[in-house]
């Protein structure tokens, strides 16, 4: 088109000289401009007939062009759009128009309001002058509540420029999030719970670097997620449990992805604590671990507790004896041990004579300590396979292992019954009582511990009635 206007030009020119001559001399000059003038014709023919042919290819170019961007945005799978200033929907893409359940020629060079609901179109309006104004990017998280059901979507709008660098309008996309937010609100809600747990949880890498630890964790270790994180859980390691207890640990997560257990640990401060710890893998969608999470509890007050209530369970809480729970507990433990080494086991139930006066001449308080001495003399008597029960009132039974003979039971007896009837003294008072001993043997008397009690019982009665202070054997 530039080359024509120039053309045009110079012809113009060239007539107007032409013509000027030829008022000088008309038949001479007209020869000359006509091939002139006919060139000059044909040249601005074929620069037209050039520029029509480009005008057309713009054309088709611009329409070819207009069906890639609308080909492109319809293939978006979220509502695409662009408006002018005042917020006239431009271009929307076929996302847009079924989420407004109508179709693109309906849409297109009206405004919200046509589109949407009052509180909505004015809401996208607000939205529109705010980012043209600021000429800002801006990104809006709302929901809409259909039937109950409530659809997150994210709003993503820029401003648009003409060539002269003004705003001329906004341009957006807006994407369904819903399922992204119930991943985010089920995180947060694992979040509360993982922060709110009152057992240590810490998360590992794959090679088992700390990633993260809770503040139970913190409570219990006395370490901070600053404190832990990257290190290695050996930083925990107490020293009480060996390379191979570790290393079976880790085979086993490797081989079955879990592993539960009791294990000692150190505190920050170094202090010990026995813990229960699990442990288990997470594995990637292809099977492979990604990251390992332990959960603890601190069990060692548990631990103390179970152990005192083990003791009163098996245990007199008077003197520190054992009680009829611990002798059956222990009685086949006793009978394997005697028949490993062809040895006997002698059950001596003692009765202490005179005990019943004691209470009644003083009182209960002397009693009880009448019977702590009795408990500890019979226990310096005895060995540490021995074992001192306490039935109840003032009856107690010994289980003696390595009895060859019956006699030595009955040496036995004889010696406990002299120890057991020196002198007590207790709060400047001199006590005196006595004891009588039955005795039954393993296996001759029985092979049960009911069946060697009760012959027991017999003979410490026949002990009794023969002058007491005395044993008799089981017959």
């Amino acid at each position: 088109m530039q080359n024509i206007k120039i053309l045009s030009i110079s012809l113009s020119l060239y007539m107007l000289i032409t013509i000027s001559l030829m008022f000088l001399d008309g038949a001479r000059y007209s020869l000359l401009l006509l091939p002139i003038v006919v060139i000059f014709f044909w040249m601005i023919y074929k620069e037209n007939k050039k520029a029509i042919g480009d005008l057309k290819r713009n054309r088709a170019d611009l329409r070819q062009a207009e069906r890639h961007l609308r080909f492109t945005i319809d293939n978006f799978p979220f509502p695409v759009w662009m408006k002018d200033h005042e917020s006239r929907l431009l271009i929307v893409n076929r996302p847009f128009a079924r989420s407004c359940n109508k179709d693109i020629s309906e849409i297109e060079g009206k405004i919200d309001l046509d589109v949407w609901s009052k509180a909505m179109a004015e809401k996208y309006r607000t939205d529109d002058q705010s980012v043209m104004k600021s000429k800002q990017q801006k990104i809006v998280t709302g929901h809409i509540d259909d039937d109950g059901h409530d659809t997150w979507f994210e709003t993503y709008k820029s401003p648009v420029y003409d060539d002269q660098g003004a705003v001329c309008g906004t341009v957006g996309f807006s994407m369904n999030v819903s399922e992204r937010q119930k991943y985010e609100d089920e995180l947060r809600l694992t979040s509360v719970v993982f922060d709110s747990s009152y057992e240590g949880i810490m998360i590992t890498d794959n090679k088992a670097g700390i990633l993260k630890v809770n503040a139970a964790f913190t409570k219990i270790t006395g370490y901070s997620q600053e404190d832990a994180y990257l290190k290695n859980p050996s930083l925990l390691a107490s020293g009480h449990t060996s390379k191979a207890f570790y290393k079976t640990i880790w085979e086993t997560l490797q081989g079955s992805g879990s592993w539960s257990g009791e294990i000692w640990n150190k505190t920050k401060e170094g202090e010990l604590y026995l813990e229960w710890l699990t442990i288990r893998a997470v594995y990637d969608p292809y099977d492979k671990i990604t990251n390992y999470v332990g959960v603890f509890t601190d069990i060692s007050v548990i631990k103390e507790s179970k152990q005192k209530l083990n003791y009163l369970a098996f245990h007199d809480h008077l003197t520190g004896l054992g009680n009829r729970a611990l002798l059956k507990e222990q009685f086949e433990e006793h009978v394997h041990l005697a028949q490993e080494d062809q040895l006997k086991i002698a059950l001596l139930f003692i009765d202490l004579d005179g005990f019943k006066s004691v209470n009644d001449d003083f009182d209960h308080d002397t009693g009880d300590k009448v019977l702590q001495i009795v408990a500890k003399r019979l226990q310096s008597m005895t060995r540490v396979d021995d074992l001192i029960i306490r039935l109840g009132g003032d009856e107690f039974v010994v289980l003696v292992i390595e009895v060859a003979e019956k006699q030595t039971s009955k040496v036995i007896a004889k010696k406990m019954i002299a120890k057991l009837s020196e002198p007590y003294n207790i709060d400047d008072q001199r006590i005196h009582i006595g004891a009588s001993i039955g005795i039954s043997t393993y296996p001759d008397h029985g092979t049960t511990i009911e069946r060697l009690m009760q012959n027991a019982d017999k003979a410490m009665y026949a002990a009794k009635k023969s002058g007491k202070g005395r044993s008799h054997l089981a017959d």
